[in-house]
């Protein structure tokens, strides 16, 4: 998936605030949860995600979403990880 195809679907589907990340090689993030939904694009290195005991992996060209409120962990590959993230808030 590219960049644009990456910020158009999200802009469509409603996620608001776009950012720019960036992760150690080697580093985590143990178990937490925000209170946005986030969907993720991967622009270099690896990111894998762990799920409820299941680990994914991305790679640069790959999106995946966590919903809000889902308990996970995140850890970067061998390499500096770099990705977009998209978030949306729940209306009030």
């Amino acid at each position: 998936m590219t960049e644009a195809q990456f910020l158009a679907d999200a802009k469509r589907d409603g996620y608001a605030e776009i950012l720019e990340r960036e992760m150690q090689a080697g580093s985590n993030a143990t178990e937490h949860e925000h209170a946005f939904d986030a969907h993720i694009l991967v622009t270099a290195g690896e990111f894998t995600i762990t799920i409820g005991g299941n680990a994914n992996t991305y790679r640069a060209g790959e999106a995946f979403t966590v919903p809000a409120g889902t308990a996970h962990a995140e850890a970067a590959g061998a390499e500096q990880l770099r990705y977009t993230v998209a978030r949306r808030y729940a209306q009030s």
